[in-house]
């Protein structure tokens, strides 16, 4: 019986240094995928804004929400989705897999229309 309350102590302890373990290791992800931001990328913001990285700099980003509408994010603004923190968290447990995978999606993948090609839909759109 005396065992129980000092049993109950460290097991208390264990779950607190656990979950400031966890957020931790959340925080150095996102704190990585922040600084990885480079132009061309999708995103989204905190509030959930999406948009194209148009230029970044060291403290903040330009997005652009819709043709020439850009506006400008702090870096720690952008987020990553739950589902890239996933994919994230399984690339730093398989870095060769993951970036195999990488290349050749990126070879498959289609350009991204350029801004003139864009401009042109939508004006198509109006007639």
């Amino acid at each position: 019986m005396e065992i129980i309350v000092p049993l109950l102590f460290l097991v208390l302890i264990g779950v607190m240094i656990w979950t400031t373990v966890k957020q931790n290791r959340a925080r150095k992800t996102v704190n990585e995928y922040q600084n990885s931001l480079t132009p061309g990328q999708r995103v989204t913001t905190g509030s959930g804004m999406h948009g194209v990285i148009r230029r970044v700099d060291e403290r903040t980003v330009d997005l652009e929400i819709a043709p020439e509408v850009i506006t400008t994010f702090e870096r720690r603004g952008i987020v990553p989705l739950p589902e890239q923190l996933q994919a994230m968290s399984k690339n730093k447990a398989r870095p060769a897999q993951q970036n195999a995978e990488a290349s050749s999606a990126e070879a498959d993948a289609p350009e991204e229309p350029h801004r003139e090609e864009l401009g042109a839909e939508d004006d198509n759109k109006n007639s």
